[in-house]
């Protein structure tokens, strides 16, 4: 078996799927935030939040390193 260096990793890029997360987002991204390191990437992808999720990710106020927002747009009613 191999060992992985782990200090001798390559960048790492991390995706955060949420939805309607507004009470727990600013937790879990302060938890990546202690785990990554430079050059490494922060992928939020927020699936068609109905709460203040998206503008709470959006908030300059966060003090978070860039990252970057995918939103999902709602899914279409089927009748």
């Amino acid at each position: 078996s191999r060992t992985v260096d782990l200090m001798m990793r390559g960048n790492l890029s991390v995706i955060v799927v949420t939805f309607n997360s507004v009470a727990t987002i600013v937790e879990c991204l302060s938890a990546c935030e202690s785990q990554l390191q430079a050059g490494d990437e922060l992928i939020i992808v927020d699936n068609a939040s109905s709460d203040s999720t998206l503008s709470t990710l959006r908030a300059d106020s966060l003090g978070f390193r860039k990252f970057v927002i995918v939103v999902c747009p709602p899914k279409m009613k089927t009748s």
